[in-house]
């Protein structure tokens, strides 16, 4: 049995610098980002951890963390940063979504999806 979870699709929209929505294809094994400074490679990092913890510890003030860091600010229609992806848990394959709603968050585990 393997335990831990396991990102294999992550689809990212209106989150920090990201603008229009983007899938990240995490399935293989081994996953390697490699891209120049300012490509969004900590914005993804970011944009996992929120998802599975709901904050990002980088962005905390003293012990609070506010969402409105999240949002885009290259955006005119201002949309709310959402990221969801399938995740493996043990053995089981699952859909999670995050995402934020003024200073509010929703999230919800979707049931079993095929990765």
């Amino acid at each position: 049995m393997n335990r831990g979870v396991r990102l294999s699709l992550m689809r990212v929209d209106a989150f920090r610098g990201i603008t229009n929505p983007i899938e990240f294809n995490l399935a293989s094994p081994i996953t390697l980002v490699f891209a120049p400074n300012g490509a969004g490679k900590t914005t993804l990092c970011e944009a996992a951890e929120w998802l599975l913890t709901g904050q990002v510890e980088r962005l905390r003030e003293k012990r609070d963390f506010n969402q409105t860091a999240l949002r885009s600010k290259f955006l005119t229609n201002q949309r709310d940063p959402t990221v969801e992806a399938n995740i493996i848990v043990g053995d089981q394959r699952r859909s999670l979504l995050r995402a934020a709603h003024g200073a509010q968050q929703e999230a919800r585990i979707g049931g079993e999806v095929s990765v």
